[in-house]
């Protein structure tokens, strides 16, 4: 799955937007500049979106995306917005590792 980054002070097209929800800020370890890191609706359950209390939406972050899948995703963010300072897009979709090819595979 593909997740959104948008740089802070930014704003993707509403189209895309509508799609995603924000979950984390990620920080370039160069330039600082701060990136939120928005999670598909489709991975998250959307009866828990309209809640207010801020640990469900946590707790349902946890058991429909898995905190592997957001933690992979940030740590792609860190290693990209390093490699690519000081040229950051506004916004960008970061890749599907949820398919990445195993170690070792004949692709």
């Amino acid at each position: 799955m593909q997740f959104l980054a948008v740089r802070s002070g930014c704003r993707p097209p509403v189209s895309l937007a509508l799609n995603y929800e924000y979950k984390l800020s990620v920080e370039c370890c160069r330039c600082k500049a701060i990136y939120k890191l928005w999670v598909p609706l489709q991975e998250v359950e959307r009866g828990f979106l309209q809640l207010q209390d801020e640990w469900l939406n946590v707790f349902t972050l946890l058991q429909e995306v898995g905190c592997d899948s957001l933690q992979v995703q940030d740590q792609w963010l860190n290693r990209h917005l390093a490699r690519v300072c000081p040229d950051h897009a506004d916004y960008f979709l970061t890749p599907d590792l949820s398919e990445a090819p195993q170690k070792g595979s004949a692709d």
